[in-house]
């Protein structure tokens, strides 16, 4: 369990998915204080990307620069406090990188993470002409001007990285967006799939 004067300490360090000895830190938003709990896991920015990662512990300073947890994904804790420390202590012990016991420790579950892409509520601005936003346009429409990135690539027959490549471009901004991304529990077999996104959209 939590010591409430844990709950007042702005950062967490975390284990992250990656053969990494060291735990990373982050700071912790004042809307995410009370649920950033060791033992929960959290969306955080990796570089480029974003990572889900299992919160280790909560800590009041750090020396080095760091940037904001993006979400708490858990109501309660999946990892308990003795597996948690357990993994710690082993891979600090026979200095093993504490990202590879992430597999041994965190649920099965994976948390997934959706990009969706929209279209502006006018549409296409006079002025834009590339090829490619057209037909992205054009397949938006068809579905009712919302879908998963994976989803709209497949549509499109083109790749993730291009299509991703294309809302990137500053003139894709004139005729879409990018919502906030959503997140879901890809489910074990035989149950059903959890949504908890606060943004609505197409599943499929």
């Amino acid at each position: 369990m939590t010591d409430n004067s844990e709950l007042n300490l702005p950062f967490v360090e975390v284990i992250v998915p990656r053969s990494i000895r060291s735990l990373f830190t982050y700071c912790v938003p004042e809307h995410l204080l009370s649920s950033a709990t060791p033992g929960k896991r959290v969306l955080v920015p990796f570089g480029s990307k974003k990572l889900i990662c299992l919160i280790a512990r909560r800590i009041g300073r750090t020396a080095v620069k760091t940037r904001p947890v993006i979400d708490v994904l858990d109501e309660q804790p999946v990892t308990p406090p003795d597996l948690l420390e357990l993994a710690l202590w082993t891979a600090g012990h026979y200095f093993a990188a504490v990202g590879d016991t992430l597999p041994l420790i965190a649920p099965k579950d994976d948390v997934m993470v959706d990009t969706i892409v929209s279209l502006l509520p006018e549409g296409v601005k006079p002025g834009v002409r590339s090829p490619m936003l057209m037909a992205l346009y054009d397949a938006l429409l068809l579905k009712g001007g919302k879908r998963r990135l994976e989803l709209l690539a497949r549509d499109m027959e083109v790749t993730v990285k291009e299509l991703a490549k294309t809302l990137r471009a500053p003139t894709a901004r004139k005729v879409f967006i990018q919502s906030e991304q959503t997140k879901r529990v890809k489910p074990r077999e035989g149950l059903e799939q959890v949504e908890f996104s606060k943004t609505p959209h197409n599943p499929v």
